[in-house]
């Protein structure tokens, strides 16, 4: 039995290690604001934000005059943008139709945007306020390719933090692609990968792998035993 309780303890840690962690030393998270915006009207398609974990959608305006803010603070969901021909859209005359199909990724024609937006984002130390923003610029929408633009963000993607970098490589406040890639004499600083802005790395991944193998050896030990006693 106290095999079977630690095999059981062990497992949960495993399970539970990977969305605890906390950043990388001298950063933060705090509550993530995405800001996207379009210099002209799309008028052949209707907008959706699609919060992953809770499977919930929401229609959204989105137009020249009229940018989607996606927040939600105190949690640390995830949600996507997705564009679907109008045409297609009056195809579902009930709405929990269509909001079920892009949940389950089944609308014809629907593009969901290359960047995925966080509610929690890492930052540096040194950021005041307890959210950070990030801005997006519809760079193309046709019927195969919805891609948003980074032009300016106050966080840091954990995942092109190289084991050898602090806080101080990082320093100089948000970054402005648009502007830094217009100056012919600086080398321009990229922008995030597709579907990468703000993604927290898996850095608890390690620590579940080693709670995991704890499981298993453990579970070794138990059903070994057990057979014993049966023998």
């Amino acid at each position: 039995m106290n095999r079977l309780l630690a095999l059981l303890t062990v497992g949960l840690i495993a399970s539970t290690a990977s969305a605890d962690l906390g950043p990388p030393q001298g950063y933060k998270r705090v509550d993530g604001v995405h800001t996207i915006t379009t210099d002209k009207d799309l008028p052949g398609y209707a907008f959706y934000t699609v919060e992953v974990p809770r499977k919930l959608v929401a229609a959204v305006k989105f137009d020249a005059k009229t940018p989607v803010v996606i927040k939600d603070p105190g949690t640390r969901d995830c949600y996507e943008l997705v564009a679907v021909p109008n045409d297609t859209v009056k195809k579902y005359t009930n709405p929990k139709d269509l909001h079920k199909a892009l949940i389950e990724d089944a609308v014809p024609g629907a593009l969901r945007a290359n960047q995925y937006f966080h509610c929690r984002v890492t930052v540096k130390n040194a950021h005041k306020g307890k959210s950070a923003a990030t801005d997006y610029k519809v760079e193309k929408l046709d019927a195969k390719t919805f891609t948003l633009k980074v032009v300016k963000t106050d966080t840091v993607d954990e995942s092109k933090l190289g084991p050898e970098e602090t806080a101080d490589d990082m320093e100089g406040g948000p970054i402005d692609f648009a502007r830094e890639q217009s100056t012919p004499d600086a080398p321009a600083r990229r922008a995030p990968e597709p579907r990468e802005s703000v993604a927290p790395a898996p850095r608890g991944y390690w620590v579940a792998g080693l709670a995991a193998f704890g499981a298993i050896v453990l579970g070794g030990f138990w059903l070994t035993g057990r057979a014993r006693r049966k023998a």
